[in-house]
Order: C-alpha cells, then sequence, then structure tokens
C-alpha cells in the first residue's frame, strides 16, 4: 500500500496544535476531532475539526531520486469545519478567522515541517445547538481553507550506465548495386519494386 504525506492524522494534528495556540482560553483537551462516536462532548468551550472537502487544485508533478523512486507531489484545496461551542464563543471564532489569514498562521506550520498552507476562510455563522440537556447552546462555524501538496513515492527503475557498440553501417551492411529499386505510388500505398537494372 502506498502512503501518502502529510496524513489526515498529521493535518488534524497540525490544526489542532494551532488552535492550541491561538485559543489560550479554551483547555487543550477541548479541542476534539469531529464525528467521533461514544465519547460525550467536552464542557463548555469545546472546539471541533472536521474535515469535509478536498479539491484538486493541479495536475501532478513529480521528481526523482537517483535510484530508487519517483516521488509525485499533489496539490490539494483542503476545507475544514471549525465549530466552537459555548456561551460567548463568537470571541473565540473572531480570533481564528482573523490569524488564519494572517503571516503567523503561514509561519506557525511551516515550523511545524508540513507541507500545509492557511489560504482563507468561509463567512462565519452561527449554526445553535441542542445538547443532551435539551438546552440551547452558541456554536458558531467557519471553514477554514488550506492547501496540502500531498506527495507519495512509487518505485521506479532507472539506468545508471549503458554500454554501447556502434556499428559503421555502410561499411558492414553495403546496399547492393543491383537492387536499387524505384518507388510506385498508389492511392493508398507505397510500394517497393526492385530491380536489376
Amino acid at each position: 500500500m502506498y502512503i501518502t504525506t502529510p496524513t489526515e492524522s498529521q493535518i488534524y494534528a497540525a490544526v489542532r496544535s494551532w488552535l492550541i495556540e491561538v485559543l489560550p482560553g479554551i483547555n487543550a483537551n477541548n479541542i476534539v476531532q469531529g464525528q467521533l462516536n461514544r465519547v460525550a462532548a467536552p464542557t463548555d468551550p469545546f472546539v471541533t475539526m472536521l474535515i469535509i472537502d478536498r479539491r484538486r487544485l493541479a495536475t501532478n508533478g513529480w521528481t526523482y531520486d537517483k535510484e530508487t523512486s519517483r516521488t509525485i507531489v499533489d496539490k490539494t484545496q483542503i476545507t475544514m469545519q471549525i465549530n466552537v461551542f459555548g456561551a460567548a464563543t463568537s470571541n473565540y471564532m473572531q480570533a481564528i478567522t482573523t490569524l488564519w489569514r494572517d503571516m503567523s498562521a503561514v509561519d506557525f506550520f511551516d515550523a511545524l515541517n508540513i507541507d500545509l498552507t492557511p489560504l482563507f476562510t468561509s463567512d462565519v455563522r452561527q449554526a445553535g445547538f441542542i445538547t443532551s440537556e435539551r438546552q440551547y447552546d452558541d456554536q458558531w462555524t467557519v471553514d477554514l481553507e488550506m492547501q496540502a501538496n500531498f506527495t507519495l513515492s512509487l518505485p521506479q527503475q532507472f539506468a545508471t550506465e549503458i554500454d554501447v557498440t556502434l556499428f559503421e553501417i555502410d561499411a558492414a551492411y553495403p546496399i547492393p548495386q543491383a537492387v536499387l529499386g524505384s518507388f510506385i505510388l498508389g492511392t493508398d500505398t507505397l510500394a517497393i519494386v526492385s530491380g536489376t537494372g
């Protein structure tokens, strides 16, 4: 099986690290991946992350190492939905949308050594949320757009040297003077008529 990098787990971990950095008022344990079954929601305030879309941005590019493999690069735009739950969490959402479009976010992911670049965000939406106690809670949501350059390596055969033997064609295989031939061009074919003339 071929493994692409960065993996989905690496993307979630990188974005989670960034959210922990820009949301110091939220406990790090309350920033979680969404759509997990049999897990109770954290206490307010909390954040969920969910990749909801992937779009190809370009045709594959590739590079070769010198001996064994070819590395394919797939430039992809990823959409990750961020939901912030709890009272007055619009302030947290404002920090997310402001800083995602700032150079500091680019520098943050660059320092993690992951091929992930923030692009832009959607507009922020207030979705509302009904808790297990059947109470309304604030839920602010936004889509973070980012570019990931996925790489995948394939084995590749290479020739590092080749032995070539040259033959002088006219000297070794001369054209007989008795068979010069003439060409007849038909409507659909080209025929060679040889003669002794």
